[in-house]
Parts: C-alpha cells; sequence; structure tokens
C-alpha cells in the first residue's frame, strides 16, 4: 500500500468524486482516463449518466456500471442488443438508412455487420464521428429533418433496411415519409423512446414518462392507421435507459 493512500481496488470511504473513486478503485487507469469515459456517457449508476463532479461512496459501485467499448456512442449498445434479438433483421451486403444518426454509432453498428452501405440522416451539422464521416460506404445527409426525406433517394440507393434513434420529435412523424418509400419485404429497427410519444401530460415532472409502455400502443396503433402494410415481429426492452432516465424499446418491423 502507499503511504497516505487507499489500498489498491477499494473506493474511498465517504462521498467522493466520480473520476477520482474510479481511479481510487481502480477501475480505470487514470483521471484522464476516467474523465473520457464519462465525458463519452459510458459511465452510469442505475442507468443513469454521471458527470465527473458527481459524488458516490462504495456503497454505489455494485451498481456502477463502465460501458468501454469499441462504438463512438453508448447508443450503439442500444442496436448491438437489437441485433441480437432479431437475427431476422439481416444486414450483410444491404444498404441502410440511419435515422437521427447523431455521432454514427448506429451506422457504426451496421457497417460492422457487414452493411454495404449506409446512409447517415440527422437534422444536426457536424455531429457525425470521423471514424464515419471518412468512411467510404457513408452517405453523410446532415442537417436534413427526416419528414424532409426525398423518397427517390431511397429507391436510387436501393435502401432495404432502417434503423432509428430520434429524439424530440415522435417516430410517427420522423419515419413517415421512410417507412412510405421502402420497398416490399424492406425491415425496419427502430428505437421508442416515450417520452417523446406519450406529450406533455403524459410525462412526470421529471420528465420521466409514466407509463412507459403506453408508447408501444401508440405507435402500434399509428402503424396499424398510416402504414398497415408494415407487420410488428418483435418488441423489447432497450438494455439500456435513456440518459435522462426513461425506459426505452426496439421494435423490429417488415414490410408486407
Amino acid at each position: 500500500m502507499t503511504a497516505g493512500g487507499p489500498p489498491p481496488d477499494r473506493p474511498r470511504a465517504g462521498k467522493q468524486r466520480l473520476d477520482a473513486q474510479l481511479v481510487a478503485a481502480g477501475r480505470v487507469a487514470s483521471r484522464s482516463r476516467a474523465a473520457d469515459l464519462i465525458k463519452r456517457g459510458l459511465v452510469t449508476l442505475d442507468g443513469r449518466q454521471l458527470k465527473a463532479s458527481d459524488r458516490i461512496d462504495s456503497r454505489d459501485f455494485p451498481r456502477l456500471v463502465i460501458d468501454d467499448h469499441p462504438w463512438v456512442s453508448r447508443a450503439a449498445l442500444k442496436l448491438v442488443e437489437g441485433l441480437r434479438q432479431c437475427p431476422g433483421f439481416s444486414v450483410p451486403d444491404q444498404v441502410c438508412l440511419d435515422v437521427g444518426a447523431s455521432t454514427g454509432g448506429f451506422s457504426q453498428v451496421l457497417l460492422d455487420a457487414g452493411a454495404r452501405r449506409v446512409i447517415a440522416l440527422d437534422v444536426g451539422h457536424g455531429q457525425l464521428h470521423p471514424r464515419l464521416s471518412g468512411d467510404r460506404r457513408v452517405l453523410n445527409l446532415e442537417g436534413l429533418n427526416a419528414r424532409d426525406l426525398d423518397p427517390t433517394l431511397l429507391a436510387r440507393e436501393g435502401v432495404t433496411r432502417l434503423v432509428s434513434d430520434v429524439s424530440f420529435i415522435s417516430v410517427t412523424k420522423a419515419l413517415d415519409p421512410a417507412l412510405r418509400a421502402l420497398p416490399a419485404k424492406a425491415q425496419a429497427l427502430i428505437l421508442i423512446k416515450p417520452q417523446f410519444e406519450v406529450g406533455r401530460d403524459g410525462l412526470q415532472k421529471d420528465g420521466i414518462a409514466r407509463d412507459p409502455a403506453a408508447a408501444l400502443n401508440l405507435v402500434t396503433a399509428w402503424l396499424q392507421d398510416q402504414h398497415a402494410d408494415w407487420r410488428i415481429l418483435w418488441t423489447g426492452d432497450s438494455p439500456i435507459v435513456g440518459g435522462d432516465g426513461n425506459r426505452e424499446f426496439l421494435m423490429h418491423l417488415e414490410q408486407t
């Protein structure tokens, strides 16, 4: 033991800054490494993303998760689980559309799974990670609202797979043009975030959906009403709660 310091692999007693505790417990090698993991949203407690300044103690460690993974974003883990649960969502040699691409976590997972090409669409600018924006297999459609998607683009590119992770908009608005344009036998694997589906009246004061499952009912009703040619093959929980603590769902669809 180093004089004046804690024994290795043991968090310091009492509440301490998260970055310091991770080093003291031997979970990471340095404060800079801890800071990087925290900044990328990879350190969570009970599913909630933590900040370096958050204070934790040894009792919190059994519930602390560090997702030190090879993906450019934590969100990628949601699609990894979706592909595991839905082996019928075949990606190899397919052209895929990623709606709400952001930094490109979903796009990266698709390429890793063998996608021939990925169209990464996001309303924001400059978000796509250089690892994706510099990849010849990626078409970066930044600054484009999904509701303004040109359906002829999907036909020209030969898109047959759709994935989606959108925020601050309902999937019923964001995905309508794409679902109408995709061909028969196309498939979709979409993330549903209840806080953007249930409306303000369906939220608690802290922004958590009162009845998360209600979002599935709303999306299902919309599909039956507006996209009856799409059938739901599977629904399940996302393996990671949202950054704000909301439970999220994955839904696998197929165009008949």
